[in-house]
Order: structure tokens, then C-alpha cells, then sequence
């Protein structure tokens, strides 16, 4: 075979590869882009499941308003509601579901999904971690519409 020809064979063989290695990039990029969408997802089923709980925890459950749900950037669930007390009266409330980031490839997570109410230790903690000064998206309107609490 002549130096030509084989440098012509080689070019080939690194441009399938370079092919080959940007069609598995792009099927990696796709398959994390929808791994990111399901956690999403999951991240907001978790947070209708705690409105239903945290509503069915009312001693009166007819009078809880939900006022803001915030899913942070980080994915953790803000909860903001209004229900009345023992007394009659109208209180606002807070809540936090604590989403802890997933843990690296093979290592255990030290953390757990954690729901707390303003009445439970560790609150204040959870709270200022995870929902003060945070941005995040807006799932008031969503919540309301799966929960039927329109």
C-alpha cells in the first residue's frame, strides 16, 4: 500500500470516528436533556403530593387557600398558604419540601426528601436554605389546576 493511499485510509477512519463520537454525544446530550425533564417532573408530582397531605393536615382543610408554590432553580418545593385556626383566624403559613441534589455516580446520598411546616424543627433552616432569596419557576397556577382548587 502506498503512503498516500494509507494517510486516505486513516482520514477516513478518524472521520468515522469523529462521526461516530458526535452521533453518541448527541444521543448522551438527548437522553440527559430528557433525564433533566423527568426530574422536573418528579420534583413537581412530589410537591402536589405534599399540597394534598399538607391540606389534609388542616384542622379544617375547607379554608386552606394556596397562595404560591415556587420550584426553585435548585428544585426545591416553597409553599406559601393561607388556613384558619382553632380560633376562626385566618393565618399565613409556610412550607418547604427539601429536594437534596442527586448524589455523584456511585455515591449514596446522605440526604433526603424532607416536607416541613413551620410547627416542626428544622424548619427555619430548611427554609432559609432552601427557598429564601431563591428564584425558581412559578407552579401556583399548575398546582391549582391539577389539585382542582381553582
Amino acid at each position: 500500500m502506498c503512503r498516500r493511499t494509507a494517510s486516505r485510509w486513516q482520514a477516513q477512519i478518524v472521520a468515522a470516528a469523529n462521526a461516530k463520537a458526535a452521533q453518541e454525544a448527541a444521543a448522551s446530550a438527548a437522553s440527559a436533556t430528557e433525564a433533566a425533564k423527568n426530574l422536573v417532573l418528579v420534583k413537581q408530582a412530589l410537591v402536589v403530593e405534599s399540597l394534598r397531605s399538607l391540606r389534609a393536615s388542616m384542622k379544617d382543610p375547607d379554608t386552606f387557600e394556596l397562595k404560591e408554590v415556587l420550584m426553585t432553580d435548585a428544585g426545591s418545593g416553597c409553599i406559601t398558604y393561607r388556613a384558619r385556626n382553632s380560633f376562626g383566624a385566618a393565618l399565613q403559613g409556610h412550607a418547604v419540601l427539601s429536594v437534596p441534589p442527586a448524589p455523584k455516580a456511585g455515591a449514596k446520598s446522605k440526604e433526603s426528601i424532607r416536607f416541613l411546616v413551620e410547627s416542626q424543627s428544622g424548619f427555619s433552616g430548611a427554609w432559609n436554605r432552601s427557598c429564601a432569596n431563591q428564584q425558581g419557576e412559578d407552579l401556583t397556577r399548575t398546582a391549582k389546576r391539577v389539585l382542582n382548587w381553582d
